[in-house]
């Protein structure tokens, strides 16, 4: 019975120092080199499409807030200030209708964007212009511009998580 409970007993400190030694490397909040807030410009929408900016913008926003990583903060207070110009909104098709090639039922749309990211204390661009782009691919049976103004809110999305992602993993 008491090489059981020792054996137990070492499992269990075993573990205990695995959790702790992952956990001493944890931090609190970011990790970014100093940086612990971010503010998004309203984007500048160059593509054409309408209100495209505004969807993009509080994408970005609500990506910033699901990562944690920084916290999005007024432009006046913020480390990190984030300013992006949508150049390029394209939509193809990418899947037909069996027996019927004219007609598309699947399409992508990739939004093309421009970013700029700058250290509000020192002026330093940390990314300048740096080209990101989002997709989003989906099915349709009915209109497709209704489907593509629809789409607009998946698209905006993937490019504020990509954005974000390059924000966050370049430190």
């Amino acid at each position: 019975m008491i090489p059981a409970r020792i054996s137990r007993l070492l499992l269990a400190l075993v573990l205990l120092a695995a959790v702790a030694s992952g956990c001493a490397t944890y931090y609190l909040g970011s990790t970014l080199r100093g940086y612990a807030t971010v503010a998004v410009a309203p984007f500048v929408n160059q593509t054409g499409e309408p209100n495209l900016e505004f969807t993009a913008t509080q994408e970005t926003l609500a990506a910033f807030q699901r990562d944690g990583t920084l916290d999005v903060a007024d432009p006046a207070s913020a480390d990190l200030l984030v300013e992006v110009v949508l150049q390029e909104a394209q939509f193809e098709a990418v899947g037909f209708v069996r027996r019927r090639s004219a007609t598309a039922n699947e399409f992508r749309y990739t939004l093309t964007a421009r970013m700029t990211v700058t250290d509000r204390k020192t002026g330093q661009k940390l990314f300048d212009n740096r080209l990101v782009r989002g997709e989003y691919t989906f099915q349709t049976e009915g209109d497709a511009q209704q489907a593509r103004l629809s789409a607009q809110q998946g698209v905006t999305r993937d490019l504020a998580q990509r954005l974000v992602r390059v924000i966050v993993e370049y430190w």
